[in-house]
C-alpha cells in the first residue's frame, strides 16, 4: 500500500523568531509544492521541533483525497499514532469511500437521464456572474482571507428569521451573498457555485454505502445555484425561494460538475460559476480541536492548556479554484471568512465586499416581512457621501448670465484647447466659436431670433454641437429631432 511522505525537521536556530520565521517559510513552500496525482503518495507530513521546545505537525494533501469533514478525523488519528503508536488499531474501521464511489457510478447509470433534464431546465436562459468589479482582471495566485464575526445576537436574530422561513441558517447566508452579487453586477438572475456535503446515511429512501458523518474520503460536490430576485418583494419570499431551490436540486445533487458543465451547453472553458459558497454547522478549526481533545486527551484551546498538559493549536488551511470563497460557519456568532486571489479582487474591494456582507445581513434581521429594496449593504462611509456629500450640491451662479454666454466664456478662455472630440474628427475651442457664430449669422438672415423653436435633425457629430450653440446664441430653443425615427413620429414632433 501506499505509504504518506514523511518528514522531521529539527530548528537549530538560537533565535526562536528565526525557527518560527523558517518553520513558516517551509511550510508555504510546502503547500504550493504541485502533488503528481498519478503518485501514490499523495499526503505529506511534517513535524518540525522549535528550539524552545515543543513540535509542529503539518498534513499537506490535494482535495481529491479528502473533504473538510474527513480531515479532523484523520488528524486525530495521525497524532494519536504519533504520541502513543498502535493506539489506532483498536478503533473500529471506518466505512469504505470504495463502497461509496461504487454506488456513486451506479447511480450515475441510472440518474443519467432525469439528471441531465433537471440540470438543462435548471439553468436554461442562466447567466454566468464575475467576480464583483473584477472584469479584465487576471488571476495572480497570491491567496488571502478576510474574516468577519456577527454577534451572538445577531446570529440569534437570523435563526429566528430561518426557523419563520423554514429554512437554515446557510440559506440565509446563502441569500445575502445572492443578493449582494446580484446588485454588485446589477441583475436579478444570476449562478454561483454551493457545496454540498454529500453525506447523508439516506437518499431517497436507499441506505448510500460508506456515506455518513464518520466517513473518510471526498464526498463534497460543488454545484451551480440559480438564484434569481425577479418576482421577489420580500424578504421571507426570498429565503422560501432559496429554499425550494436547494430541495429541487437534492436529488440530483450528485452529477458531476464536469457533466452540468457540458449539459450546459456553455462555450468549451466558460466556468459555470466563479465564486463558491460553503456553509458548515461548525467551524472546521473547532472540529479539529475538538477531535484532538476528545481522543488524545490534551489541553486543546488554542493558545495553551493548563499546567504541565500539552496544547495543541489546530488550523485548517484550504484553498479552491475560484476567484472568490465564502466560508460561514455556524456558532454562537456566525463566522464569515471569504478567500479570495488578490489579482481578481483586490485586498481593499475584498474588505469592502466582507463588511456588506455582513451590513446587509444586519438588515436582514429586521424580520421576513422586510421588502427586499429595503434590505441595505451601503457602508457607513459610502450612507454619508449618497445622502449628504453628493447631495450637496448648491452653487452660487449669476442669474442674468444666459447658459450659452458661459459655454463661450470658457471657450475664449483657451481657444486652442480641443473642445468637440468625436472618432473622426474634432474641433478647437476657437473653432467651435467661429462656426457657430456663422451659422447663427444664417439663421438669423432665415428670420430665427429671440423665442422662436428651431427643428434639429442631424446625428451626433460635431455639426450637430455647433448647430446647437448657434440656435442659443440667438435667444432661441431647439427641438431635437432623431433622424432615426420613423417619419410618422417626427411629424408628429414638429407638429
Amino acid at each position: 500500500p501506499a505509504q504518506a511522505e514523511i518528514g522531521v525537521e529539527v530548528l537549530a536556530e538560537e533565535d526562536p523568531a528565526e525557527a518560527r520565521a523558517l518553520m513558516v517559510a517551509r511550510m508555504e513552500q510546502d503547500r504550493y509544492r504541485p502533488f503528481e496525482l498519478r503518485e501514490p503518495n499523495l499526503v505529506r507530513v511534517r513535524l518540525y521541533r522549535l528550539p524552545e521546545g515543543g513540535d509542529r505537525i503539518t498534513l499537506t494533501f490535494p482535495h481529491i483525497l479528502m473533504d473538510g469533514r474527513s480531515f479532523p478525523q484523520v488528524t486525530r488519528d495521525l497524532v494519536l499514532e504519533l504520541l502513543r503508536p498502535g493506539a489506532t488499531a483498536s478503533f473500529p474501521p471506518v466505512p469504505s469511500f470504495r463502497d461509496f464511489v461504487h454506488w456513486l457510478h451506479g447511480r450515475e447509470e441510472e440518474q443519467l437521464e432525469s439528471d441531465r433534464a433537471f440540470w438543462c431546465g435548471y439553468l436554461a436562459g442562466s447567466e454566468v456572474e464575475a467576480p464583483p468589479r473584477a472584469t479584465a482582471r487576471g488571476a495572480s495566485g497570491e491567496r488571502r482571507e478576510v474574516e468577519r464575526v456577527l454577534d451572538h445576537g445577531g446570529t440569534a436574530r437570523l435563526r429566528d428569521l430561518a426557523m419563520a422561513s423554514g429554512v437554515g441558517i446557510g440559506a440565509v447566508v446563502q441569500a445575502a451573498w445572492g443578493l449582494l452579487l446580484a446588485r454588485t453586477e446589477g441583475t436579478d438572475d444570476l449562478l454561483f457555485g454551493v457545496v454540498r456535503t454529500g453525506r447523508p446515511a439516506v437518499a431517497g429512501g436507499e441506505a448510500i454505502p460508506g456515506a455518513g458523518e464518520d466517513g473518510v474520503g471526498v464526498f463534497i460536490n460543488a454545484l451551480p445555484f440559480r438564484f434569481r430576485t425577479d418576482g421577489v418583494a420580500r424578504l421571507g419570499d426570498l429565503l422560501r425561494e432559496v429554499g425550494r431551490s436547494n430541495r429541487s436540486i437534492r436529488p440530483h445533487e450528485y452529477a458531476p460538475l464536469v457533466q452540468i458543465q457540458k449539459w450546459s451547453g456553455r462555450a468549451g472553458g466558460e466556468p459555470l460559476f466563479e465564486t463558491l459558497h460553503i456553509h458548515d454547522h461548525g467551524h472546521l478549526d473547532d472540529q479539529l480541536r475538538q477531535a484532538l481533545q476528545a481522543v488524545v486527551g490534551m489541553g486543546v484551546d488554542g493558545g495553551g492548556g493548563e499546567e504541565g498538559t500539552p496544547s495543541v493549536c489546530a488550523e485548517l488551511v484550504e484553498r479552491t479554484p475560484y476567484p472568490i470563497t465564502l466560508y460561514s460557519y455556524d456558532g454562537e456568532g456566525l463566522r464569515l471568512r471569504l478567500a479570495h486571489d488578490t489579482g481578481a479582487l483586490p485586498e481593499v474591494e475584498a474588505d469592502d465586499l466582507a463588511d456588506r456582507l455582513l451590513a446587509l445581513l444586519e438588515a436582514m434581521q429586521a424580520g421576513p416581512e422586510t421588502p427586499l429594496l429595503h434590505l441595505d449593504a451601503l457602508l457607513p462611509a459610502e450612507r454619508e457621501a449618497v445622502l449628504e456629500r453628493w447631495n450637496d450640491t448648491a452653487r452660487s451662479f449669476d442669474l442674468d448670465t444666459t447658459l450659452h454666454a458661459r459655454v463661450f466664456e470658457r471657450l475664449r478662455e483657451d481657444t486652442g484647447r480641443i473642445a468637440v472630440s468625436m472618432a473622426t474628427d474634432g474641433l478647437s475651442a476657437g473653432e467651435l466659436d467661429r462656426l457657430s457664430a456663422r451659422l447663427a449669422g444664417h439663421l438669423a438672415g432665415l428670420g430665427v431670433g429671440p423665442g422662436d423653436l428651431v427643428g434639429v435633425a442631424l446625428p451626433r457629430s460635431t455639426d450637430q454641437v455647433v448647430t446647437l450653440l448657434a440656435v442659443l446664441r440667438l435667444g432661441a430653443a431647439y427641438l431635437p429631432l432623431d433622424p432615426s425615427y420613423p417619419e410618422e413620429r417626427l411629424s408628429f414632433m414638429v407638429e
